[in-house]
């Protein structure tokens, strides 16, 4: 593996390009790598490991348990078909990486206990227009330590620990213009060979999805929110316009991100007032799509109005066919057509009964009625056929009926208390989520409690002084954290370093009305203690908390306050706040799946299902095989929560693509009349449906001009036969 990178981000699970590629340039590629060496591994975390990013997709991956160089994609399998001893060579000098970072941390720090942390990141860049780019950047315990200037060949230090090093490394002119080298010559030679090998891959287009939700705010304001997903290349151009207008300064952001199948998603939103919403669009350019993309609040649901087209044209072909039958059955019975009056039926009918009249010209001379919503007009009992026509518009007209099931909800409260050596005191924030929205905040700067969502502000119309309360709520919280991390410095003799101390409380009260309470403590990222509600003591998660476990378990009144806290007052709060936004949090919003397919290795594929857009947090994802659900070679990821309070999730599973069409994504959430069943032909093209809704509507052409020939040539033979008198007429 060349020599490469492993930023600070990188421990944090977040890959973010540090070229600053932004949203709206031209196509570009990136190769870079992260390397980590950690004194103390644990959690999963080797010694050492590497990983190289092509374009923000994992291609390779080292690490000090393996000791080998593994490959993370199909494509770059493809180098050993050309160079046989490509994977040796890559491996050998990993390992000599590795052995420059143990030595690093152990001699050049000096350190002798504590976790600490030595990465490097190093990369190039070649832009849309040609230009190239590089840089190469250390970071020491999580932050910037030096970084290369590539014209001046020296070395810029974030901080006075970072001079020593700096003044070795520009002293030894090899070491810094093999850097330059690498980044000028051979990561771009690199950067071009892989992007040959995985051009099926990385030079492939993919259309974003484009789905525009709103949510109320404060006062007539609202927020809309355009969240683009599914698309690749990364680079998209996406912005909110009023009446044509690019409505820049008022729009918030997110960043591009990657989603598990190789493509990206981002969002962006805006204020607007209620009256104005109709006038907004979100416009998205993306190289995928022939022309310009605008979605607009209403156009969310899209695909209903086919699907309600589909049902409408299809019943009407049902209706008119089942029409002909009946005419063509009974015309050689002694019936003949007439016209039928609706002032005469509205005549025949009482008690205010509406009715949902059939347009049918044909009547027999014997009634066979006709039959409405709510009641008929005409004979006692109406034919099988206007008894099937009735559940048949029943169904149409009232298929989305009610929706049940009910929800879990959740109340969280994280508490962390900080302090740096560049700090006099300590530094505390704390948070609060209700069902994953950011509720309320408080820090040692502001020392106020503060709503962050529109419905917490009207607590104080239901509780009295409820924000003054809060505050001082978390002023003594404030004390007592600051309080406790001070005493574990001084407990383990740390002058030095970046510490940490959170607190982690909160309920769940579930679909089936269980209730369950948390509260744990965690020092410098690592747990340290737990409340256990059944025997009202604390547990220890190693020998250094053990000391802080026999304090807590003889303060009876507290371990008791903690326990009256996450079984009682954290579940009436979390309820009452949930009455407060049941707007919000009792909302229905449906799930937009799509399914994606990634080529893989030894014949295999990927098939991946994404799903998007869906409130409450509770979903079924599965992949199914032939009706049955499968697991084998499946891989899922967590619910997520997006920017505008719903959720996201995703499902995948390697298939062999001769099988791949017995395989179906099954959704289930309660938003959902029924359960949603998709395979990778289904993916979210309307085109299917369109063509439906054109075919039904060339079917009801079809019979009605059917009918009317029929019609023609019986009234033909007909006109010398005696008429016969209308019943309805006489009666």
């Amino acid at each position: 593996m060349s020599p490469v990178s492993g930023l600070f981000p990188l421990l944090l699970g977040a890959i973010v390009s540090p070229f600053g590629c932004s949203a709206h340039s031209g196509r570009s590629h990136r190769l870079h790598y992260f390397f980590t060496g950690v004194s103390e591994p644990g959690g999963g975390l080797p010694h050492f490991s590497i990983v190289g990013y092509l374009d923000d997709e994992q291609f390779v991956r080292y690490d000090s348990e393996t000791r080998r160089d593994l490959p993370r994609s199909s494509w770059i399998r493809k180098m050993e078909e050309h160079d046989a001893q490509y994977w040796d060579w890559q491996t050998q000098l990993s390992r000599s990486w590795e052995l420059y970072f143990r030595v690093s941390l152990w001699t050049r720090f000096n350190h002798s206990r504590g976790h600490h942390t030595w990465q490097w990141m190093h990369g190039c860049e070649v832009s849309a227009d040609g230009r190239k780019g590089g840089l190469s950047q250390f970071g020491y315990d999580g932050r910037d330590f030096l970084s290369l200037d590539k014209e001046t060949l020296t070395w810029t230090a974030s901080n006075p620990k970072a001079q020593v090093t700096k003044r070795k490394w520009e002293a030894d002119r090899v070491w810094t213009q093999g850097r330059k080298t690498f980044l000028e010559e051979d990561c771009i030679d690199w950067l071009h060979k892989y992007l040959n090998y995985g051009k099926e891959t990385l030079l492939r287009k993919e259309s974003p999805v484009v789905k525009v939700t709103r949510k109320a705010g404060y006062g007539d304001l609202e927020t809309l929110l355009c969240r683009a997903h599914g698309f690749y290349p990364k680079e998209i151009d996406i912005t909110w316009r009023m009446e044509g207008n690019v409505m820049e300064q008022e729009t918030r952001r997110g960043g591009i991100a990657p989603n598990a199948d190789g493509t990206y998603h981002t969002w962006l939103s805006i204020e607007v007032d209620t009256k104005d919403r109709d006038l907004y669009r979100c416009h998205v350019e993306h190289d995928s799509l022939p022309e310009p993309l605008d979605a607009a609040w209403e156009e969310a649901g899209v695909l209903w109005p086919l699907v309600a087209g589909i049902s409408g044209a299809v019943a009407v072909v049902i209706l008119l066919g089942v029409i002909l039958v009946l005419y063509l059955k009974r015309r050689h019975e002694g019936y003949r057509a007439t016209a039928f009056s609706l002032s005469l039926c509205n005549a025949r009918c009482r008690n205010g009964e509406i009715f949902f009249f059939l347009l049918v010209e044909f009547i027999p001379s014997r009634p066979i009625g006709f039959v409405g919503l709510g009641g008929r007009c005409g004979a006692d009992s109406p034919g099988p056929a206007m008894g099937a026509f009735r559940g048949l518009f029943f169904f149409f007209l009232f298929f989305p009926g009610t929706l049940a099931g009910s929800f879990s909800h959740s109340m969280r409260g994280f508490y962390t208390a900080t302090w740096d050596p560049s700090q006099a005191q300590p530094q505390v924030a704390i948070v609060i989520y209700v069902d994953d929205q950011l509720a309320t905040q408080y820090n040692s700067s502001t020392r106020q409690a503060l709503p962050q969502v529109y419905w917490m502000e009207k607590m104080d119309e239901h509780i009295p002084s409820f924000w003054e309360v809060n505050t001082l709520k978390g002023q003594r919280l404030e004390l007592r954290l600051k309080k406790t991390l001070e005493n574990l410095k001084e407990r383990s003799n740390q002058s030095t370093g970046f510490l940490t101390f959170q607190l982690m409380t909160g309920c769940e009260i579930r679909k089936n009305g269980h209730k369950e309470g948390y509260h744990q403590y965690s020092y410098n990222g690592r747990d340290f203690l737990s409340f256990d509600p059944k025997t009202q003591t604390w547990t220890a998660a190693d020998l250094e908390a053990q000391i802080t476990q026999r304090q807590w378990d003889g303060d009876v009144d507290y371990s008791r306050h903690v326990m009256y806290y996450v079984e009682e007052e954290c579940p009436e709060d979390l309820q009452r706040f949930v009455e407060y936004g049941k707007e919000s949090l009792l909302r229905r919003e449906t799930p937009v799946v799509t399914i994606s397919r990634k080529a893989y290795y030894d014949g295999l594929e990927t098939l991946l299902c994404r799903v998007h857009g869906f409130y409450p947090k509770e979903i079924d994802v599965n992949w199914k095989r032939d009706g049955e659900v499968w697991v084998q070679d499946t891989f899922s990821g967590g619910i997520l929560p997006n920017a505008d309070g719903t959720y996201h999730t995703w499902i995948s599973i390697e298939v062999e693509p001769k099988e791949r069409d017995r395989y179906r994504c099954h959704v289930e959430h309660d938003s959902l009349e029924e359960p949603l069943v998709l395979a990778w032909e289904d993916r979210g093209s309307v085109w299917p449906l369109v063509g439906g809704v054109l075919g039904a509507v060339v079917g009801v052409l079809l019979v009605a001009a059917g009918i009317i020939l029929y019609k023609k040539k019986g009234q033909e033979a007909t006109e010398e036969e005696p008429q016969v008198e209308d019943p309805l007429m006489n009666g």
